[in-house]
C-alpha cells in the first residue's frame, strides 16, 4: 500500500490496514522455525553439560579446557540468540 492510500484512509476516519496482516502468508516456514527451536534448545543444554563437567571434573582445569568453556559460554548465548528469531 502507497503512502497516499494509507493518508487518503486516515483523512476517510478509517485507521490504516495493519503491517503484520495475519491474512496474508507467513513468511517463514513453520516447519523451519520449530526446526531453529529444537536445535537452538538442544545447543544450550549441550553447552550446559560441557560447562557443568568442565567446572566439576578437577583434572579439565587447564588451558585448553578454559577455552572450550569460553566458546560454549558464547555458543550459548548465539542459541539463545538463534531461539529468539524463530
Amino acid at each position: 500500500m502507497d503512502l497516499a492510500t494509507k493518508v487518503s484512509h486516515i483523512q476517510d476516519g478509517h485507521p490504516p490496514p495493519p503491517i503484520n496482516d495475519p491474512t496474508k502468508h507467513y513468511p517463514f516456514p513453520m516447519y523451519l522455525a520449530i526446526a531453529t527451536l529444537v536445535v537452538s534448545c538442544v545447543g544450550v543444554l549441550a553447552n550446559v553439560a560441557i560447562l557443568w563437567v568442565i567446572a566439576k571434573a578437577r583434572e579439565l582445569h587447564s588451558r585448553c579446557y578454559v577455552l572450550m568453556a569460553i566458546l560454549a559460554v558464547v555458543d550459548t548465548f548465539v542459541c539463545l540468540y538463534y531461539a529468539q528469531l524463530r
